[in-house]
């Protein structure tokens, strides 16, 4: 007990991502714990009205305590910051721009602790942030109450930023005369009450939406606070642009709030004058996740084969980490989804083609967390316009799930896919010459924006065209008129894996491979029409199959200075773990309630790092006429939902069930583990057919 003030403390640990609990404590079971030094306890006030306050939809992610980061109860108590931090109006309050604030900072300046101190209060005019002033809706007195908080929390901490967002319940054409005038008296006040006339203070911009165009009034008060920090000392101004409400046209969205905060701690350090660590902004570390189409491990030199050239490939291989054992869904619909939500497609697959308009993905995540978004490839995610009724349009646009930039084939219309091809780029659908080749203008794509943010930190995800049928000569085959396919499969793959090269040389050219993490794999098996050959033996295409053949991948992972080069394992991995490896990658909250397991640990070489026992596929990719399929597997042995059970590393193609219950051991004591893992899971689509408007 300090000052008579319990707290809850939070121990940090580094790992691979950045910083994440080892031990949480609820302030009703921790013993009393000692603050740090007043020195080390930095605390930042977050006042103005409702936008700070937060009025974002609350999710899990929002309700894990971030380590070394407390805020100051309404009891007086130091608690684990969890959302929502504000009272003001318990009822609406929400996700706010604290705690993405201070994660971003206590991520510059390791070895700190931070204190929030909440005081906004939703709908209160800047005249009520005045000596006396009362705010009649909530019955308080903002200044006033929030002088007595800041002063009794500083006894524990050193003020350090005071952040602002304020200025909705002044855009009358009265009251916006004289903000400017109240804003600067405001800021000099603070300063001077709590004896810090150096602190920073930072203010936010006021949403603006298409929707609700600005009067002149509001236009007032937005100037008011850029025009502050060539007026005043030691403060900043923070845009909103870009950032989405949450349906009320007055406050953001959850994901917005978290981007505002970012924003804040953006300008504050630079403001404080804080030397940007490498997890910072722009220095966190670049994702390119690149998923071919219809391609399986057997077409790959680093996996054995002598029939393909893959040279670029095998050299990320040969720089990074290989896998041997990834396992995709037999078909891309199915794959994608799982990839971009990180969830079995037990829980969310509709139908093919489709994408639930509810579904949280890979880029809504990264976009959140600050990164520039892209996607490039292929879609078939919305229910093009060749699509049956029941299907057309009942899927999700690319704009709504996170993407800044986009260029893909088959949104909204489906087109030729390679020569001449359709194309949907940044919302309109675009055909191309003769002459054009599709691959070409979606690497393009990728290498320009790679280009374009190559000072701040980005996700490129490049669901690639190639090289699903029809099988046609690619601009670097021999001849453009050729008619053989399994030929014309092979310069496809050849060229795929040029297009990998040129995104990868694109990332050396600019001097961003240390900071850039590049992931390669396939969406399924290959074309049943074609024939490999590895290690002796032909294999037959498996897509759309539950065999190796259908599911088993290629995974290939680089990161110079972070993945050891030339390493090979036998991990397993499945495509709803990509989601949550990416999340921790990029040093941001993985959400609870995932089917998938980061493997960012494996990356790092972390010797805690425990591989998944088993994987699970759900398949039921046209649930309006086909019967669901399912098994979980583990590297060696197989188990189906219909009670088959195999041992695939002696029995690929599946052709000899093991006798249940088996007589070797090993393969007993697989059984047994695989029957409670295929219990753990859902035995029937919880989403098929249904679609979500």
């Amino acid at each position: 007990m300090k000052d008579g003030v319990l707290v809850s403390f939070l121990i940090r640990c580094p790992l691979v991502a950045g910083l994440v609990p080892v031990l949480m404590l609820s302030a009703a079971a921790v013993a009393e714990t000692k603050l740090p030094a007043k020195k080390d306890f930095h605390l930042y006030l977050l006042v103005g009205q409702s936008n700070m306050a937060g009025r974002g939809r609350v999710a899990a992610e929002d309700k894990r305590p971030i380590p070394g980061v407390l805020t100051y109860g309404r009891d007086g108590r130091w608690v684990p910051a969890v959302d929502p931090l504000h009272f003001d109006k318990p009822t609406v309050v929400g996700v706010g721009v604290g705690r993405s604030f201070a994660r971003e900072v206590i991520r510059a300046r390791p070895g700190t602790t931070i204190g929030l101190v909440p005081c906004a209060v939703g709908g209160s005019p800047i005249a009520a942030w005045e000596p006396g002033g009362f705010h009649a809706s909530t019955k308080t007195h903002p200044w006033d109450d929030c002088l007595k908080r800041i002063r009794a929390a500083m006894k524990h901490g050193t003020l350090k930023g005071i952040l602002w967002h304020q200025g909705e319940s002044d855009t009358t054409p009265e009251l916006a005369k004289v903000y400017e005038k109240k804003l600067h008296e405001l800021v000099a006040r603070f300063r001077h009450e709590l004896k810090s006339p150096r602190v920073p203070f930072v203010a936010g911009q006021m949403g603006r939406w298409p929707e609700r165009p600005w009067d002149q009034a509001k236009q007032t008060v937005d100037a008011a606070h850029r025009q502050l920090p060539g007026s005043v000392p030691r403060t900043a101004f923070v845009l909103a642009k870009g950032l989405k409400h949450k349906g009320d046209k007055v406050h953001f969205d959850a994901g917005s709030y978290r981007e505002l905060g970012r924003r804040y701690a953006v300008a504050y350090l630079k403001l404080a004058g804080t030397r940007v660590s490498s997890s910072r902004e722009g220095r966190r570390p670049n994702v390119i996740l690149i998923m071919a189409d219809d391609v399986g491990y057997e077409c790959f030199g680093c996996y054995g084969s002598k029939q393909y050239k893959t040279p670029h490939i095998d050299r990320l291989a040969k720089q990074g980490l290989r896998f041997r054992h990834c396992y995709s869904q037999p078909l891309c619909t199915p794959s994608r989804v799982k990839l971009m939500t990180g969830l079995s497609n037990v829980r969310n697959y509709s139908a093919f083609s489709v994408l639930n308009r509810d579904q949280r993905t890979i880029g809504q995540y990264m976009q959140a967390a600050g990164y520039r978004t892209a996607v490039a490839g292929k879609w078939q995610l919305l229910g093009a316009r060749h699509y049956a009724d029941r299907f057309r349009g009942k899927g999700t646009w690319p704009e709504k799930t996170g993407f800044d930039e986009i260029c893909l084939w088959q949104v909204d219309q489906l087109g030729s896919r390679f020569w001449k091809p359709l194309l949907y780029i940044n919302g309109t659908n675009r055909t191309f010459g003769p002459d054009d080749y599709g691959p070409d203008i979606v690497t393009r794509s990728v290498t320009d924006f790679i280009e374009a943010n190559r000072d701040r930190p980005f996700f490129a995800y490049m669901p690639l065209i190639q090289v699903h049928n029809p099988f046609l000569p690619t601009p670097a085959s021999a001849s453009r008129q050729s008619k053989n396919q399994q030929r014309n499969f092979q310069d496809m793959v050849a060229y795929m894996d040029e297009q990998v090269g040129r995104v990868v040389a694109k990332v050396h050219e600019l001097g961003l491979d240390r900071r850039t993490l590049i992931i390669f794999t396939g969406d399924n098996g290959t074309n049943r029409k074609i024939r490999s050959r590895l290690n002796g033996r032909e294999i037959r295409g498996g897509k759309g199959q539950m065999t190796d053949a259908g599911t088993r991948v290629p995974l290939v992972v680089r990161w110079p200075g972070r993945v050891a080069a030339g390493q090979v394992t036998d991990a397993l991995v499945d495509f709803s773990d990509f989601l949550p490896t990416v999340l921790d990658v990029a040093q941001t909250e993985v959400p609870e309630g995932l089917d998938g397991r980061s493997f960012a640990g494996l990356l790092a070489g972390d010797p805690k790092y425990r591989s998944r026992d088993w994987i699970h596929v759900y398949y039921c990719p046209r649930p309006e006429r086909t019967p669901p399929k399912r098994f979980v597997r583990t590297q060696r042995f197989k188990l189906y939902g219909d009670g088959r059970f195999f041992d695939v590393a002696a029995d690929v193609r599946e052709k000899s069930p093991l006798a249940a219950p088996p007589d070797d051991a090993t393969a007993a004591a697989a059984l047994v583990m695989l029957r409670q893992a295929l219990a753990s899971m859902p035995a029937k689509g919880q989403s098929l057919l249904k679609f979500v408007p």
